[in-house]
C-alpha cells in the first residue's frame, strides 16, 4: 500500500473511531453529568486527553511517478558511410572520448588527397604570377624606347649624309650628344648589374634552403610518430593529418625556394639584357658620329634604302612607345590578376581544411561517460549522417519524475529536501533534492481521487540504491516547510469557528463523593500556525503542560489548505 493510499483511508478510519467513541463515551459523559453538574467525573481520561508540549511541526506533501536515469543520449553518425569496425557492445561501460566504432574514410581520404594537389596546383600558379617584377618591366619599356630613339635619329643622319655631303654643325653636336647619352645609359645599366650580381641573393637562397630543411624534419618526425602509434595499437587519426601537414609545408617550403631562385636569375638576366642593349647604342652612336665626320658619296640609287630605313626606324619607335603608354593597363591586369590568385589560395586553403576536418567524423566515440543500452549498428552496415548508433544511459545518477497538481506545483521550487520511497523497496526513504519543476502543463495524468496532474517535478535521488530499474513506481514527501521546537497539538483537538480556532482545555478536581476527580472542560481561543498531517502549531493562547482534549469532538476541522494533497500552509 503506497502512502498516497494510507493518507486517504486514514480520515475514515479516523471518522469511525471518533464514532465509537462517541457512541461508547458520550452516554457515560452525560450520565457523569447528571451527577455532577460541575465537571466529568469517571476516571482521569488520560487517553482523551493530550498533554501540550513542543516538537517539530513539518508540512509537507506527497506525489508520485516513477523513477529514471538523470543523463542519457543518442550517439549519431557524424557522417554517412560503411561501418568499418563496431569496438562496443550493448552492456558496456565507456568514458567520454572513448571509440565506440569506426566509419569507413576511403572516400574522405581521396577527397583530402584531391584538395591537397588543387592547393599545391593554385600556391605554384600563384608562385608564377609573382614572378614579375612590374618595375623591371617598365624599365625594359622605356630602355626600348631610347633605343628606338637612336636608331631613328640614326636612320635620319644617314639619309641627311646622303643628301647633303657632309654633316652640319648642329648635326655633329647631336650626334655627339648621342654618344654621350648612350655611353651614361651603358654605364647607368653595368652598375645595376653589378649591384644585383653583389646583393643578398645567395642569403635569400640559404634562408628558404633551411625553410626546406626543417620542413623535411617536420615530415620525418610525423611520419616517425605515425609508425610507433600503428605499432602500440594507438589511433593514428591526429598522426595522418599531422604527416599530410608536414608534407604539404615542405612542398609550399620547396616552391618558396623555387620562387626565389627563378626571381634573382630573371633579375639578372634582365640587367644583362640592359648592358647588352647599351652597349649596342652606344655601338651604334659612334658610328653615327664616325659617320658624320665624313663626306658620304652615294648616287641617287642609294636614298631609297636610307628612306626606308628612316621609315623602319619611326616605326620601331611608335611601337616602343605605344608599348610604354600601355604599361599602366599591364598593372591593372598584373594585379587583377594577383588579386585572383589570392582567391583561389584561400579557397584551395579553406577546401583543404574543410576536408581535414571532417576526419574526426569517422571517428564515432562517446559524448558522455555511462553504459550502452542499445547499439543500432554492426560492422559492415552502411549508415546515413545524423542516424542512430547507440543509446548511453548513466546508471550512476537517478531522478524521481513526479506528477504534481496545481495546487502543489505553486509551493515547489528547485532546492527543497524529498523523502523517497520506491515500491520494490518498501517503506525505506531514499534522500533527494528537486533539482527542476515543469511550470508548463506537459500531462493530464491523474490520482487515485480523480484530480488531474498536469505538471510535473524531478527530484534527483543522493544516495540511490544500485539495483534500480527504469519505470519503478514511487511515491516522494516532499518537505515544504519546518517550525522547529513550537508548541504543538493534534489537528482533531482544534475547533474552526467563524474563522477562529479554540481548543478545549481540561482541568480537574476532587469529585463530590472525594473518591473520584472530575474533569471540566472550558472553551479557549488559540492562534495557529502551520500544520502538518498530525499537528498544528499553536502560536498563542497555550503553554507548555497544559492539558486539553485529544479529539474536541466532530465540530474539529482543519483549515482548507491541509485538505490539499496532505500539506497545510500558515493558518489564521
Amino acid at each position: 500500500m503506497s502512502k498516497k493510499t494510507r493518507r486517504i483511508l486514514m480520515p475514515v478510519v479516523i471518522l469511525v473511531v471518533i464514532a465509537v467513541v462517541a457512541i461508547i463515551v458520550i452516554p457515560k459523559l452525560l450520565s457523569s453529568r447528571r451527577r455532577s453538574s460541575a465537571g466529568i467525573t469517571g476516571g482521569t481520561g488520560e487517553n482523551m486527553t493530550y498533554d501540550v508540549r513542543t516538537q517539530d511541526v513539518t508540512v509537507s506533501t506527497t506525489v508520485s511517478g516513477t523513477v529514471a536515469p538523470a543523463h542519457s543520449t543518442t550517439v549519431t553518425a557524424p557522417a554517412a558511410g560503411k561501418i568499418a569496425t563496431v569496438y562496443k557492445k550493448v552492456g558496456d561501460r565507456v568514458t567520454a572520448g572513448e571509440i565506440i566504432a569506426r566509419i569507413d574514410d576511403t572516400d574522405h581520404q581521396d577527397a583530402l588527397r584531391q584538395a591537397e594537389f588543387h592547393y599545391r596546383s593554385v600556391i605554384i600558379s600563384a608562385g608564377t604570377a609573382d614572378l614579375t617584377n612590374l618595375a623591371q618591366t617598365k624599365t625594359q619599356l622605356e630602355n626600348a624606347v631610347d633605343q628606338a630613339r637612336a636608331q631613328q635619329l640614326s636612320a635620319e643622319i644617314n639619309l641627311k649624309n646622303a643628301v647633303a655631303k657632309d654633316a652640319s654643325d648642329t648635326t655633329m653636336d647631336s650626334l655627339q650628344d648621342a654618344v654621350t647619352q648612350a655611353e651614361e645609359s651603358l654605364v647607368t645599366a653595368q652598375d645595376n648589374l653589378k649591384y644585383l650580381q653583389d646583393s643578398s641573393t645567395a642569403s635569400s637562397a640559404s634562408q628558404s634552403g633551411v625553410a626546406v630543411q626543417q620542413a623535411q624534419l617536420s615530415l620525418k618526425t610525423a611520419e616517425d610518430q605515425l609508425v610507433a602509434d600503428a605499432q602500440a595499437g594507438k589511433d593514428t587519426t591526429a598522426d595522418l593529418v599531422a604527416v599530410n601537414s608536414a608534407r604539404l609545408s615542405l612542398e609550399s617550403a620547396s616552391a618558396s625556394a623555387s620562387a626565389d631562385t627563378s626571381v634573382a636569375q630573371n633579375n639578372l638576366k634582365a640587367a644583362q639584357l640592359e648592358v647588352t642593349q647599351a652597349e649596342r647604342a652606344v655601338t651604334a652612336a659612334k658610328r653615327n658620329l664616325a659617320a658624320g665626320q665624313v663626306t658620304v658619296s652615294t648616287s641617287a640609287n642609294d636614298l631609297e634604302p636610307l628612306k626606308a630605313s628612316v621609315e623602319q626606324a619611326n616605326e620601331s619607335l611608335a611601337a616602343a612607345k605605344a608599348n610604354l603608354a600601355a604599361f599602366p593597363e599591364t598593372v591593372r591586369k598584373y594585379n587583377f590578376q594577383v588579386q585572383s590568385n589570392d582567391e583561389q589560395k584561400e579557397e584551395a586553403l579553406y577546401a583543404l581544411n574543410a576536408e581535414k576536418k571532417k576526419a574526426g567524423n569517422y571517428v564515432i566515440t562517446a559524448p558522455m561517460s555511462g553504459v550502452i543500452t542499445t547499439m543500432s549498428v554492426a560492422a559492415g552496415g552502411t549508415v546515413a549522417s545524423g542516424a542512430t548508433i547507440a543509446k548511453l544511459t548513466d546508471w550512476t545518477t537517478w531522478d524521481a519524475n513526479v506528477s504534481v497538481d496545481e495546487m502543489n506545483v505553486i509551493k515547489l521550487k528547485a532546492g527543497q529536501d524529498a523523502s523517497v520511497t520506491i515500491d520494490p523497496y518498501g517503506d525505506k526513504a531514499f534522500h533527494g533534492k528537486i533539482i527542476s519543476v515543469g511550470y508548463a502543463s506537459t500531462s493530464s495524468s491523474q490520482n487515485s481521487q480523480g484530480a488531474n496532474l498536469p505538471y510535473t517535478a524531478r527530484i534527483q535521488l543522493t544516495d540511490p540504491p544500485s539495483s534500480l530499474m527504469t519505470g519503478m513506481k514511487c511515491d516522494a514527501s516532499i518537505i515544504l516547510s519546518v517550525a522547529k521546537n513550537v508548541l504543538a497539538v493534534p489537528v482533531e483537538s482544534v475547533i474552526s469557528d467563524n474563522g477562529k480556532y479554540y481548543v478545549m482545555v481540561v482541568s480537574s478536581t476532587a469529585g463530590a463523593d472525594k473518591k473520584q476527580p472530575t474533569m471540566q472542560t472550558t472553551r479557549k481561543e488559540v492562534k495557529v500556525g502551520i500544520a502538518s498531517d498530525d499537528y498544528i502549531q499553536i502560536i498563542s493562547g497555550l503553554k507548555a503542560g497544559d492539558r486539553i482534549l485529544r479529539n474536541a469532538g466532530v465540530s474539529s476541522v482543519l483549515p482548507q489548505q491541509s485538505k490539499n494533497a496532505g500539506s497545510v500552509g500558515l493558518l489564521g
